[in-house]
């Protein structure tokens, strides 16, 4: 062992300047490895998008080398460690926040800072493979050894280190800092389309790896001024709504004829009937089904699947498009600091009373701070429900069905209750106990799916029970009460889109080789509009959008006092059907109503610049309400 330390000694002062500045190089390239193989979870993954991905893998070797020397000019050889810790902090986030939420990180959690992580992590268990511990390992020695072996690698003179340093800030701040280079020259880099896979990042990060994922993403954590917005723009706008429209004035007495509206978000609720292949012997959502042969009913598009109920939200509760957002904004954590409009505000310009109830903690995606700015007057919790019923661990549907009709019926006032459940939540594998399993799978297919399935449908059954269980209910009314049910996603069932191939709902596991088909199965969970008064014929609204949504109801039921907004959402809607990043992203994917191409991006253009004033701009729409 003496000799060996030796000879490595002898042989190392001989090189010393050599060995140096090779592992100077190669540091960032171990450094780009170590990031990704926590990515991929296997160095078959890893040599898959070095072969595949080659230039993506290059370019983030570029921007680890441009961080890691600049930590060198300032911290000396503390910037190995420095570096390190940086990225492997960063890759290991990644990971768990794909784990738990399907969605990768981006610079906007750093910033929200949103504060999820404590109430998400208790649903998944964190999976990590030994190699990558045992790589991370190696990169700890090859550190070990460069400084057991070499003094610091110095440029000892301050005046050819401070130019160096002024250099590679110049080059971290166009190439990092400013959006120049990523609009201008990324995609002749790495042939990366800065458009076409905005709305597909897991894509985008398995595609081109962590780091140059994360990097095409600082730009979305900024939300730019639309170079066309201005106080007239705005005003022009709202003109051509308001010559469309005679303005409507609703008196508290007058608002004693009006419904009370139950909106029920009900959490991953899927038909399963829509897959042709899964046999469970009977209906599973018998009264679904019922009312999809006498009501109104269709498929709402939403803006996400597997998980992110609040965008969902947001986007009916609200009319904004998360398309107009950046990548991975939750609204309700970082832009919802003000009042804007929603529909909320639309009920109380009718003299109504506007509550919201969740079957959860009422902080999780900050909906306790955001409900007051979009007019909720009172939020419920799980925290308020006396002697709740439990179907792990979350509170029963059919615990909640009483509860909401406790509020429902608790004074005479006009109601709209915003109803979000909590009972479908994922995870479904061994979910529930079997004494509470009365469903029964006829297929063959692979333990893991079958028990997911089950355990799935379950909780989808006890939802139909208890829509039903409270539509009895509201028959018995003599109030009027409208009633939109709909889901916000479909469900995360398992491992990376297997449930859905293996039961032939999609051909294709990997996004980016979806087709129309596959992505409109995959972002359209269906909805139903019920009423315990008037008959609704059985019609078939086809796609709605989320963001429209819950205007469409207030339309139907005649709710003629709206915010501006809102009236512009249901001009655009009688143009475009479906306005989604999904469906109105390609060309072939438009759904436009009327020959008119260009009015209709005319109105998607505007509906932007609309909620870039509300959100962000100067607010001058707020002129237009009171």
């Amino acid at each position: 062992m003496t000799k060996t330390l030796n000879f490595l000694k002898t042989f190392f002062a001989k090189n010393n300047k050599i060995i140096k500045i090779i592992l100077f190089f190669v540091f960032p390239v171990l450094l780009v490895l170590a990031v990704e193989l926590v990515q991929k979870q296997s160095f078959s993954g890893l040599l898959e998008f070095i072969t595949w991905s080659s230039r993506a893998f290059l370019f983030s070797y570029f921007i680890v080398f441009i961080v890691f020397y600049m930590l060198y000019l300032l911290i000396s050889r503390h910037a190995f460690y420095a570096s390190f810790i940086f990225f492997v902090i960063l890759a290991i986030v990644n990971l768990l926040k794909r784990q738990i939420l399907w969605e990768p990180l981006y610079l906007t959690d750093i910033i929200a800072q949103a504060g999820q992580s404590g109430d998400i992590a208790s649903f998944v268990h964190f999976k990590i493979s030994i190699w990558v511990v045992l790589f991370f390992l190696f990169i700890f020695l090859v550190n070990f050894a460069y400084f057991r072996f070499f003094q610091d690698f110095k440029i000892r003179k301050i005046i050819v280190r401070l130019p160096l340093f002024i250099v590679f800030f110049m080059l971290f701040y166009f190439v990092i800092v400013t959006n120049d280079f990523r609009e201008k020259y990324l995609l002749k880099t790495i042939g990366y389309d800065l458009d076409g896979v905005n709305w597909r990042q897991n894509y985008n990060y398995d595609a081109n790896g962590f780091i140059t994922a994360f990097y095409i993403n600082i730009s979305n954590a900024y939300v730019k001024k639309p170079e066309w917005y201005n106080k007239e723009a705005i005003d022009k706008i709202v003109e051509n709504i308001k010559n469309n429209k005679k303005e409507t004035i609703v008196s508290e007495n007058s608002a004693d004829d009006k419904p009370d509206f139950i909106f029920i978000l009900s959490e991953a609720f899927f038909d399963l009937s829509r897959i042709k292949w899964i046999d469970f012997g009977e209906d599973l959502t018998p009264n679904l089904h019922r009312l999809q042969t006498q009501t109104y009913h269709g498929k709402m598009i939403s803006p996400t699947f597997w998980g992110k109920t609040a965008l969902v939200e947001f986007e009916l509760m609200t009319g904004d498009l998360i398309k107009n957002l950046p990548v991975w904004s939750i609204p309700y954590t970082q832009y919802v600091n003000r009042d804007i409009p929603a529909i909320g505000w639309i009920f109380k310009a009718n003299w109504y009373k506007t509550l919201a109830l969740h079957t959860y903690d009422k902080t999780f995606f900050n909906r306790n701070n955001a409900y007051p700015h979009i007019w909720i007057d009172n939020f419920y919790g799980e925290d308020s429900i006396k002697n709740p019923k439990y179907k792990w661990p979350f509170i029963s549907d059919d615990t909640f069905v009483d509860e909401l009709t406790k509020h429902l019926d608790s004074d005479d006032k006009n109601k709209f209750i915003m109803w979000i459940t909590m009972q479908n939540h994922f995870s479904y594998e061994n979910k529930y106990k079997k004494s509470e399993i009365s469903v029964k799978l006829k297929n063959n297919f692979s333990p893991k799916v079958a028990d997911i399935l089950t355990n799935y449908a379950q909780g989808i059954h006890d939802a139909d029970a208890s829509l039903w269980k409270l539509l009895e209910y509201l028959k018995t009314r003599e109030k009027h009460t409208v009633v939109l049910f709909f889901w916000d996603h479909l469900p995360n069932l398992w491992d990376n889109n297997i449930w859905y191939t293996e039961t032939k709902y999609i051909n294709e596991r990997e996004e980016k080789k979806w087709n129309k088909d596959n992505l409109e199965n995959m972002y359209s969970p269906d909805f139903v509009i019920w009423s315990n008064k008037w008959e609704f014929e059985n019609k078939d609204l086809w796609y709605i959008w989320a963001s429209y949504l819950g205007n469409y109801v207030l339309d139907a039921e005649m709710i003629k006092s709206k915010w501006t907004y809102f009236d512009y959402i249901s001009e655009e809607f009688k143009c475009l059907q479906a306005n989604s990043p999904v469906l109105s992203f390609t060309k072939e994917t438009w759904v436009i109503r009327n020959k008119d191409r260009k009015t209709c991006l005319e109105y998607d253009k505007n509906h932007a610049l609309l909620q870039y004033d509300t959100l962000f701009g100067k607010n001058y729409l707020t002129k237009y309400y009171k």
